[in-house]
This record gives structure tokens, C-alpha cells and sequence, in this order.
């Protein structure tokens, strides 16, 4: 029997149509608002109106995106699941496919070199040559990653699984659900562009080197935000928040995307990434 692209992602969709509701709703919460602390029960979000309403506090207070998906997850968990199913299906359709031949080489790549380094290295080194922000602790068998959300997962007696993504910029991501593997999603490596000049890289360093660029670009890194949001998030005044987005986004390093009436900042991913292979091949060319 086939088991191509298509065939696992609807056996991968069948899976979560098949998840108890309480589960899917557990993993959908956090999803939404991240795991920065111990989410509350499923049972307590969907029935209890204190639970909930403190929920729908949190995802408003990290943003309006966050807080209008939280309230159609516990409004109607089930057309929720519905809708994630038909949009993954509806962008396989749409654009996926055509796409998946260009990532499956990349992608089956990533994994199999990360096998054979598992299989060869000390798995704490090799987990932790997953992102540039990892630190391995060998003594403490521990790795940490430097990230906005703070989170232990305990792997003792637990199955780890590692899945290489193209197109998730510079973000690695957790996913720890009590009953399932511990998930760790990292970025596959990304084709090499064009070299920079000395003059352009040491514009972009520049533009990271103050503290509060620094800040405001870790918080756009996690989610595309606009300057109302940022100056709230970091209790900054809006005119000095776009004084650093200006610098940022002349550097190279921030793209602005309008929506409607909104303009959203984000972080220019693929440019991010290559900074450390560029700034590198940029000194020894």
C-alpha cells in the first residue's frame, strides 16, 4: 500500500479526528496560548467560567489573533476540529502538493542526517544542535533552549520524536502532552544566497546590538505584531517603538505586511538564519 505525502497526512488528520475531545481540546489550548505554565484541564476550560474566563484573559493579553481562536476552540471544540481539518486538507489541494516537491528532498535530507548523528554522537550534543540557542548540560543529561516561554519536560521512560520543518523560520518548538511522544519541531537548514558585503552585515549587527531592538525583535520573532501591540508588550511609547522598527526593517532583518487597516511587523526569517553562515563566509571570502 502507498504511504506517500498524501497518504500520511490523511492518516495524520483521521488521528486527530479520532482524539478524545478532551485531549484535542488540551492540545489546541496550548497550542494557542503556549506553555509558559501548567494549562488548566480541559474538563475546567469547556465548564468552569472562571477557568475559562482567566484563559481567554491570557491568550488577549499575548493577542487578538491568540484570544479570538481561544474563544472558537471552547465555544465549539468539535467545529474547531472540523475547521483544522478541512484547512490542512483545503491547503494540500490548494498549494501543498505542488509545494511538497520541492521541500520532500530537503526535508527527507534534515531527518536522515539527524539519524545518523544520533546514531553516531552523544544524543544530548546532537539534540542540541538543533537550534544556535541550545545549551547542553551532559553531567545534568540536559539541553536548554532560550526561549520566550519557560518549560521543564522530564524525558525519563518517555519517547522523543524529532520532526525537521523548511518553513517555520527560526523557531523551534515543544510539544509536551502528557500520554504522547515529547515533540521537538526544528528548522531544516536552509539553502545558502548570496554573500553579503562587510558593510551590509555590520549594519544588521548594529541594528540588534541595543537592548530594546533586541527585545522587540524576540517578541515579533514569536508572532507578527503591530506597534500598538509592541508598545503595550513593552510598555514603550508607539513613536519610539517605530524608531526601532525603522532600523530593524532598514537593516534587512524586519518585514511589514498590511491587513486591512493594520500593519503587522515580523521578522524576515530566511534573512535571519543566514546570518551566521553569512557573517562567516562574509570575514574569511
Amino acid at each position: 500500500m502507498s504511504t506517500g505525502p498524501k497518504q500520511n497526512l490523511d492518516r495524520e488528520l483521521a488521528g486527530m479526528a479520532a482524539l478524545p475531545l478532551e485531549a484535542f481540546v488540551s492540545m489546541a489550548a496550548e497550542a494557542i496560548r503556549g506553555f509558559s505554565k501548567d494549562l488548566p484541564a480541559a474538563s475546567e476550560l469547556l465548564h468552569d467560567e472562571k477557568t475559562r474566563r482567566e484563559f481567554l484573559d491570557t491568550c488577549r493579553s499575548r493577542s487578538l489573533g491568540r484570544f479570538e481562536l481561544a474563544e472558537q476552540l471552547l465555544n465549539d471544540p468539535e467545529q474547531f476540529r472540523r475547521r483544522i481539518i478541512e484547512f490542512c486538507s483545503d491547503c494540500w489541494s490548494s498549494f501543498f502538493r505542488k509545494e511538497w516537491e520541492d521541500l520532500a528532498l530537503n526535508i527527507s535530507g534534515a531527518a536522515a542526517q539527524l539519524a545518523d548523528k544520533l546514531n553516531r554522537d552523544d544524543p544530548i550534543a546532537t539534540i542540541a544542535s538543533l537550534s544556535v540557542t541550545a545549551k547542553a548540560f551532559r553531567g545534568a543529561s540536559e539541553v536548554r533552549f532560550d526561549t520566550l516561554q519557560q518549560r521543564r519536560v522530564k524525558m525519563a521512560g518517555r519517547q522523543l520524536l524529532l520532526v525537521p520543518s523548511r518553513w517555520i523560520g527560526n523557531h523551534l518548538t515543544v510539544k509536551d502532552n502528557a500520554g504522547y511522544p515529547v515533540i521537538v519541531h526544528f528548522p531544516a537548514q536552509t539553502p545558502q544566497e548570496e554573500l553579503l558585503q562587510i558593510q551590509q552585515m555590520r549594519g544588521r549587527l548594529s541594528a540588534l546590538s541595543a537592548d530594546s531592538r533586541m527585545e522587540l525583535f524576540r517578541h515579533i520573532s514569536a508572532e507578527p505584531m503591530t506597534t500598538s501591540d509592541l508598545a503595550v508588550r513593552l510598555g514603550q511609547p508607539a513613536a519610539q517603538i517605530s524608531r526601532s522598527l525603522r532600523v530593524l526593517r532598514e537593516a534587512g532583518l524586519v518585514v511589514s505586511d498590511r491587513q486591512g487597516k493594520l500593519v503587522y511587523h515580523r521578522i524576515d526569517t530566511a534573512t535571519v538564519l543566514r546570518m551566521g553562515p553569512d557573517l562567516l563566509a562574509t570575514l574569511t571570502r
